[in-house]
């Protein structure tokens, strides 16, 4: 399970420092070229990256095609817990532009557009360390809209979440010190792919993708665990599921007959057993606001080809 956490960095100049020492030490410059790399392949990729957001969470869209003319769309979240302009944003571009940077296709070139131009003049800057990156200054028509597409329909479920979130939030009574955390997961039944999320009541949301799974109650489980495991510093919790099954295992009323169940079903005993952590169940589809908005952030989770979250 891949995460992206917040960059913990207090402003926009910083961040793009941060990201040129990266780039550089990502793949830096090499002295003799007697060893390999991974850009020593052979065609050309291109590809584009466009995101979008608020200044809480943003997403970020890599569409791609390699030397073989298959198409890729890779999905990647960027958190700012300060809420400073920019940062979530850059941080999910970054990521996506450091996936790209690893070479996936195997191509030898690789030309890139980026829609962001602080980014862009960043990584024109570092040019000489990426000799097979070629920046350019217009998108391919195709993949730019297939970027554009997908990371304005993600950053909708972002937004509409976080207003649900902040809706329940003003309805809390003052001095409130529980925080109430819907979880959910999205499968298709017989397809290997499951979304799982998780929607606070203070605005803040969290999704992945568990790839290799179309077990329901597994994906649940895992989302309790991830609800609880994202808010180590707060002590009074309640979480909500709709899945009852994998409350009685999270909650230890029942023992699931699978080992990998078991192992975090004792880790949620391990989390909770110093904290007050309520574990309960609400009705699917019924009308609550963090629940109805977690039902859409796992969806939105399984369907985008990988989901990098926090």
């Amino acid at each position: 399970m891949q995460t992206t956490r917040p960059t913990p960095l207090r402003t926009f100049a910083a961040l793009t420092i941060w990201a040129a020492n990266a780039l550089r030490a990502l793949n830096p410059r090499p002295v003799l070229p007697a060893i390999p790399r991974p850009w020593d392949g052979t065609g050309v990729c291109t590809a584009v990256i466009r995101g979008g957001g608020t200044t809480h969470t943003a997403t970020a869209a890599l569409a791609y095609t390699g030397p073989d003319g298959t198409e890729h769309l890779e999905l990647f979240r960027g958190y700012s817990t300060e809420g400073i302009t920019g940062h979530a944003a850059a941080t999910a571009r970054i990521d996506a532009l450091t996936f790209l940077l690893n070479n996936p296709t195997g191509a030898r070139t690789t030309r890139l557009f980026i829609d962001d131009p602080e980014l862009r003049r960043e990584v024109t800057a570092l040019q000489d360390s990426f000799p097979s990156l070629q920046l350019t200054a217009t998108a391919d028509t195709h993949l730019s809209a297939v970027a554009s597409r997908t990371a304005v329909r993600a950053n909708s479920v972002t937004v509409n979440t976080s207003a649900a979130a902040a809706l329940l939030s003003l309805h809390q009574p003052a001095g409130e010190r529980r925080l109430v955390i819907a979880t959910d997961a999205s499968i298709v039944p017989g397809k290997a792919g499951a979304g799982i999320s998780a929607v606070a009541s203070d605005g803040t949301v969290w999704q992945d993708r568990l790839p290799g799974t179309a077990d329901i109650t597994w994906a649940e489980l895992k989302a309790i665990h991830a609800a609880i495991a994202q808010h180590p510093g707060r002590h009074e919790l309640v979480v909500l599921s709709d899945s009852k099954a994998a409350i009685a295992f999270a909650t230890g009323t029942a023992i699931p007959t699978q080992a990998r169940m078991r192992r975090v079903a004792a880790q949620i005993h391990t989390l909770c057993a110093e904290r007050a952590v309520e574990i309960s169940w609400v009705r699917s589809h019924n009308g609550h606001s963090l629940n109805e908005a977690a039902d859409a952030l796992a969806r939105q989770a399984r369907r985008a080809p990988v989901a990098h979250a926090a």
